[in-house]
C-alpha cells in the first residue's frame, strides 16, 4: 500500500463522519471561547494488517490534551491504547489466535472550525509512534513442525480527522463522534485503518461567550 492508496471505504466512512463538524457553525449564535481541554474517552481500531495476520476489530481509550495559542489553531497530543483478538495464516499453512495490543502516542496541530454555544468542532492531523504486540499461541504448522513468533515493532503512524462536541456546560462537553483515518506502518508496509473515538472533554480557563 502507498501513502495515498487508502481504503476507499475508509473515505467515505471518515467524509460521512465529519459532515456534521462543518454543518454545526451554523446551528447557535454565541460562541464559548477557551484556552485548552483534556479529552478521554473509549476508542474503536478497525485494524487493516494486509499481511499474514486477518484483519481485527480492536477496542481500547484514548486520552489528549489540546492547548490552544490563539481562538482556533492549538497543540494536541493524543495517547491511545488497543487490544484484540484475531488469526495469524503463516506462508507454510496452519493457524493460531494473536493477541494484539497497540500503543499510539501521536503530536500534531489542531484547528477549531466551530465555536458554538450547543455544539463546537474541530479537524486535526497527529504524527507520531505506534508501538504494536503481536503474541500469537503456538500451533502446528501443515508441515508437522511448530512455530511460536513473537512480533513488537515501533513504526511511523498518523492520523486524520475530526469531531463533534456537545457543549453540556461551559467547561464540560461530550465528543459524540471523532473518526479519524489512522496510518500504521508495521512489516514494512502501510495499514489503512480507521479509528473511532466518543468521550468526555473538560475546558479550562474558560472566558465569558463571545458576542454573536
Amino acid at each position: 500500500m502507498t501513502f495515498l492508496s487508502v481504503p476507499r471505504g475508509n473515505i467515505f466512512r471518515l467524509f460521512a463522519l465529519l459532515a456534521p463538524v462543518f454543518l454545526s457553525t451554523s446551528v447557535a449564535s454565541a460562541q464559548y471561547d477557551y484556552a485548552g481541554e483534556v479529552f478521554i474517552g473509549y476508542s474503536h481500531l478497525s485494524f487493516e494488517p494486509e499481511t499474514q495476520i486477518d484483519s481485527a476489530g480492536l477496542n481500547g481509550f484514548e486520552g489528549s490534551l489540546s492547548g490552544y495559542v490563539n481562538d482556533w489553531f492549538a497543540l494536541t497530543g493524543d495517547v491511545s491504547y488497543f487490544r484484540g483478538q484475531t488469526a495469524l495464516n503463516p506462508p507454510l499453512g496452519g493457524t493460531a489466535n494473536v493477541d494484539l495490543e497497540l500503543w499510539n502516542y501521536l503530536l500534531g496541530p489542531q484547528i477549531r472550525v466551530a465555536r458554538e454555544k450547543r455544539f463546537s468542532g474541530m479537524v486535526r492531523a497527529l504524527f507520531g509512534i505506534s508501538s504494536g504486540d503481536a503474541d500469537p499461541d503456538t500451533f502446528q504448522l501443515e508441515n508437522g513442525s511448530s512455530l511460536r513468533l513473537a512480533i513488537k515493532e515501533d513504526k511511523f503512524a498518523m492520523s486524520i480527522g475530526g469531531g463533534l462536541d456537545l457543549n453540556i456546560s461551559e467547561q464540560l462537553a461530550w465528543r459524540v463522534i471523532q473518526p479519524e483515518y489512522f496510518m500504521t506502518s508495521f512489516a514494512g508496509g502501510r495499514q489503512g485503518n480507521f479509528r473511532f473515538s466518543t468521550g468526555l472533554i473538560y475546558r479550562f480557563s474558560e472566558r465569558k461567550p463571545n458576542a454573536p
